[in-house]
């Protein structure tokens, strides 16, 4: 932190404020998690009502997540 004496005490400030705040994120990823998982029983629950009545050559269902990375429950947290 003496490099840069000027901005040595920002520099602290934000280590102990993201030290401070860990019990807060750690409750955040809890609820987004959550969320995402709820979306992703949705759009599961939706996949398999949507193929037992789609026919061959119809449109695809909408989805309830995007796609993005082809990962469901990656693409259900960034959703």
């Amino acid at each position: 932190m003496r490099l840069f004496e000027k901005t040595s005490f920002y520099v602290k400030m934000i280590i102990e404020t993201m030290y401070d705040i860990r019990y807060f994120l750690i409750m955040l990823l809890v609820c987004v998690a959550t969320f995402a998982n709820a979306i992703l029983i949705l759009d599961l629950a939706q996949n398999r009502a949507a193929e037992s009545q789609i026919e061959e050559g119809s449109e695809e269902y909408a989805r309830v997540i995007n796609e993005s990375t082809g990962n469901n429950i990656v693409d259900a947290l960034l959703n």
